[in-house]
């Protein structure tokens, strides 16, 4: 979610219960300086067997990946954060102890990057089937850039990716996705370099063929990828960097020359943005043989239980990759609820 929001502070008169509200308000106006304050929100969810699998997952890499996950919605419009908040359902026999541990690990993530957790609410599922469930909410504040948005990518771009793609979940559901580093300080460091000449990101979290595909429909525009450029992780095949999502890495658009390397994370030049396809393509990537293929269908689709496979019928792509990964490679059972998947 991306939007700009006015927060008027009332000055005193406030009840003691209201502190984490006012402390939001507070860091807010620290931000920007000013009474009336342009505010940055992004808000994710983790849910149980859909995101991480609590019966072999760590509950601190769970709490940590409730806020990184928020975060890197963050660093893709290329702010700073402010404060966070955060709304988690539980099973009924979650257990107390174990709650905390939850909520002691997502105060220790957001404390590291800068979004005190200042707010929040608990509660518990009736039906004991319920899957835990935990919303993060951030507060930022614009970068050098101003917000970095989705729609401003522009024919003539190169498209760029941050690290390495594909095989972020591992077989037994550990890996990347639990332990990443969402790229607010490379965002802000693009966006300081680079100024106007930064028209779009994204963070990968659904998948580089849909989340590029978001770019380019956004825009208006056709993003077109080199197969042997994209840098995938050791031993990931091309159609699972493609498509497995869970990387969040930033995916961006830009004008004139852009850094190879921030700080010690390689930026790799992927593609380019053409003008709008006739066939009304939106992502398409270029093989080793020349061919071109139809990408934007590859990763997460949103309100379903799984990704589309390739258009050009390569490997199946989210539902046979990353996130089936949490689900039938262990206990071959569908994530309860069928909830969808939100970014």
């Amino acid at each position: 979610i991306q939007m700009g929001i006015q927060m008027e502070g009332q000055a005193g008169g406030q009840k003691g219960g209201q502190t984490g509200e006012r402390s939001a308000v507070d860091g807010a106006r620290r931000a920007s300086g000013s009474g009336a304050v342009g505010v940055l929100l992004g808000v994710d969810q983790v849910v149980d067997r859909r995101h991480v699998d609590l019966r072999t997952t760590p509950i601190e890499l769970v709490g940590r990946k409730a806020v990184t996950r928020c975060l890197s919605d963050i660093a893709a419009m290329a702010a700073s954060p402010v404060a966070s908040l955060a709304s988690v359902t539980l099973p009924p026999d979650f257990g107390e102890s174990r709650a905390m541990q939850l909520f002691e690990a997502m105060r220790a993530t957001a404390e590291r990057y800068d979004a005190p957790l200042v707010g929040g609410d608990i509660a518990t599922h009736a039906d004991a089937s319920g899957p835990m469930v935990c919303a993060v909410t951030c507060l930022a504040e614009p970068g050098p850039a101003g917000a970095v948005r989705r729609d401003g990518a522009a024919v003539g771009d190169g498209v760029y990716v941050t690290g390495s793609l594909g095989a972020a979940v591992d077989a037994d559901g550990g890996g990347h996705h639990l332990t990443f580093e969402p790229r607010i300080a490379e965002a802000l460091e693009l966006a300081g370099q680079l100024g106007e000449r930064l028209h779009a990101m994204i963070d990968l979290s659904d998948g580089l063929g849909r989340d590029a595909g978001h770019l380019a429909a956004m825009s208006g525009v056709t993003i077109e990828l080199v197969a042997e450029r994209i840098p995938r992780r050791e031993g990931c095949p091309l159609d699972r960097a493609l498509g497995d999502g869970e990387d969040y890495e930033l995916c961006f658009t830009a004008s004139g020359a852009v850094p190879e390397r921030i700080g010690d994370v390689p930026v790799t030049r992927i593609g380019e943005v053409i003008e709008p396809d006739a066939a009304g393509g939106q992502c398409r990537v270029r093989d080793a043989d020349g061919t071109v293929r139809e990408i934007a269908g590859m990763g997460w689709q949103h309100g379903t239980n799984q990704g589309e496979p390739s258009a050009g019928g390569g490997e199946q792509n989210a539902a046979g990759g990353a996130h089936d990964a949490l689900t039938s490679a262990r206990s071959k059972q569908p994530p309860p609820g069928g909830g969808e998947r939100t970014q």
